[in-house]
């Protein structure tokens, strides 16, 4: 019997980009570009402040480092508001008791930097109630600023006697919603009775029933439809659509917008005639489409040449202490399109979740 093949060691990679001087005096490694909010906690933000060997930054200023996290919206005159969600400074130097302790990834790390370079390990712990990196694109034509929730970590020197920050470097990071499957979650279900004029003891039943609540993106929505016609109607078809509904809470006021994130309409097995019962089950997936792109909350993206992904379900509390939010959610329509009368829907919502995140090793490599 041959041995079961060894599993690839996975390693944790650090981001790394340096300042635009000419020494590259300050460099940023970030352990990580996506943060992961599990609702019970959200991960921390590690990394590595670096000061050339060459440099003579430490005698003239404070060495700091910072994360950011911003809401730019849309106003009604169409002009573009700027508010701040956090902002948590840690000066690394002189005042070095603040840097961290060593994790791992960070000491494996500076045993591979050049031994000239002076390294101030950091960690920031974020709150739990910031919202996820989300970006809309109000129109199709929209060519502006990135309306939604950003995040960046910066790194600079504050040189004695002024505010300004230069050298200066800063990288981009995603905060994401990750909702852990549920251990033997049960299917969820709604129906809907309508009885017409003259019917009302023999009703027609729609039953929509989904396998789960919690999908991770790209995965396709198993829907089971369940039709008892007791009535004298028949039914054409069956609708369904997957709605994205945005809310934003600002000082100005309150907005929102939904878009449909999927939509199906099938004739499968129809018409359904009266006195008769149908069952089938379909399978549909929410994404981004090009004519729908503009309405739909999007994931922020890293990498430009990523493709579009819609957003996670909001994993915020609205405890009514944030007066900036941006808040997603789904919900799915289901219709019996029915034949001279009034259709039946049922309304049933759902949440959708980024992947689940890797399980790293502690080996190190870096990128820029």
């Amino acid at each position: 019997m041959s041995a079961a093949p060894a599993k690839k060691k996975q390693t944790k990679t650090y981001f790394f980009r340096t300042s635009k001087d000419s020494l590259k005096s300050v460099g940023l490694y970030i352990g990580g570009r996506v943060i992961y909010d599990h609702g019970d906690y959200v991960e921390p933000v590690e990394g590595l402040v670096t000061i050339a060997k060459d440099s003579t930054l430490l005698n003239q200023g404070t060495v700091c480092v910072s994360v950011t996290g911003t809401f730019l919206y849309e106003n009604d005159d169409l002009s573009i508001s700027k508010t701040s969600l956090v902002k948590k400074v840690i000066e690394l130097y002189p005042n070095t008791a603040n840097m961290s302790k060593l994790s791992p990834g960070q000491r494996a790390l500076i045993k591979k930097l050049d031994k000239g370079k002076k390294c101030f390990p950091f960690v920031f712990d974020l709150p739990r109630n910031l919202p996820a990196s989300v970006v809309l694109r109000p129109e199709a034509f929209y060519e502006g600023k990135v309306v939604g929730v950003t995040y960046s970590v910066n790194a600079y020197v504050v040189k004695g006697g002024s505010n300004k920050k230069d050298p200066f470097v800063s990288v981009p990071v995603q905060k994401v919603n990750y909702i852990a499957p549920k251990v033997g979650a049960t299917p969820v279900s709604r129906s809907k009775e309508k009885s017409y004029m003259f019917e009302s003891q023999r009703p027609l039943v729609l039953k929509a029933t989904l396998d789960k609540v919690v999908y991770a993106m790209g995965e396709p929505l198993k829907l089971t439809v369940d039709i008892e016609n007791m009535s004298k109607k028949e039914v054409q078809s069956i609708r369904i659509s997957v709605k994205q509904l945005v809310e934003w809470t600002t000082k100005e006021g309150k907005c929102h917008v939904a878009a449909r994130a999927a939509y199906l309409e099938s004739a499968a097995g129809c018409p359904v005639a009266k006195k008769t019962n149908f069952k089938h089950t379909y399978l549909l997936t929410p994404k981004i489409t090009s004519h729908e792109s503009h309405h739909l909350a999007q994931e922020f993206k890293l990498n430009m040449a990523d493709a579009p992904q819609l957003a996670a379900s909001t994993r915020l509390l609205w405890n009514g202490k944030q007066d900036d939010m941006l808040h997603v959610s789904y919900y799915i329509n289901v219709y019996a399109v029915v034949s001279m009368g009034s259709d039946v829907k049922v309304t049933m919502p759902l949440e959708l979740s980024h992947p689940e995140p890797e399980k790293k090793a502690v080996s190190t490599s870096s990128s820029s």
